[in-house]
């Protein structure tokens, strides 16, 4: 998600993205619009496919140069079921009661399956951080897409959130590409500049205030602009974390899942610091509830 590429790759990048998003962006309005199951098992499979691409890149390099640890399957499939379980269980009205139970018992499941197939000895407590923070990561943030849905006006409500992280980025990128002169975090993404953030920022404003205007008069422009600020900021926030992950391990992207975004991760990084930042507004600040 650079900002600012050689003109060639730039260009040929931009193609891969326009496509991927004219094929992928109405499959998943229409679960979207369609809410209920479709929807939720639409998050469940995006936290799946997202703790895979974690589990693989934060094993995919050692800081000390050395080989590759390997996950063991039967850790891998546990910390996978139980960032999936924390997504959906994390939107239940029972959850709140129980969380403290429920979550104990799934860090003892992950860390008893390390015990018992430990890998590598060197690399067991990078493995098993790696895997928790994982199960966090990709189960508990994606959970507020399944929370957003469920509020009044929920469909308009995560329709907003999508365009203002994917549109906040593409702001971003053409701001940078342009405008850009002075660099942001090149220590994490090089291609980053101040000029592109604001632009990005500026982007999320724009596109909370028609949203306002015109597909969700419930949500009014003050608040929308005030709702868009501190989504527009963790949207890039989001992206940077991802950055400096990927940075970490040596790798360019987290899959290949999507051609010109790269995997699971690499798409919805913006937005899984997006929806909370929008859902806490909508909640604490609105008082929205359940529809």
């Amino acid at each position: 998600m650079s900002q600012a590429a050689p003109e060639k790759r730039g260009l040929s990048n931009l193609t891969q993205r326009v496509l991927t998003a004219l094929v992928v962006a109405p499959a998943v309005i229409a679960l979207l619009w369609l809410g209920g199951w479709w929807w939720t098992g639409f998050v469940l499979l995006a936290s799946l496919l997202a703790m895979h691409e974690w589990l693989g890149m934060s094993t995919s390099a050692r800081a000390d140069g050395g080989p590759p640890d390997r996950l063991h399957p039967v850790p891998r499939v546990a910390a996978t079921l139980l960032g999936v379980g924390l997504c959906f269980a994390s939107t239940q009205a029972w959850f709140g009661a129980h969380a403290a139970l429920l979550l104990t018992g799934g860090m003892l499941l992950v860390l008893v399956c390390h015990l018992l197939f430990p890998g590598p000895m060197p690399g067991s407590f990078a493995r098993v951080a790696l895997a928790l923070v994982g199960v966090l990561y990709c189960g508990l943030l994606p959970a507020s897409l399944l929370q957003l849905r469920a509020l009044a006006h929920g469909f308009e409500l995560v329709l907003l959130c999508m365009l203002l992280a994917f549109l906040s980025d593409t702001f971003a990128y053409f701001s940078g590409r342009f405008l850009g002169r002075h660099k942001l975090y090149p220590a994490v993404s090089p291609g980053k500049t101040w000029e592109g953030a604001m632009g990005g920022l500026l982007g999320a404003l724009a596109t909370s205030l028609v949203a306002s205007l015109t597909f969700l008069p419930a949500l009014p422009w003050q608040h929308a602009l005030a709702l868009a600020l501190p989504a527009g900021v963790l949207a890039q926030l989001g992206d940077l974390v991802e950055s400096m992950l990927k940075r970490s391990v040596g790798v360019k992207d987290s899959g290949r899942l999507f051609p010109g975004h790269g995997g699971m991760l690499d798409r919805i990084d913006a937005l899984l610091f997006a929806a909370p930042a929008m859902l806490a507004y909508l909640v604490l600040v609105l008082g929205w509830g359940a529809a």
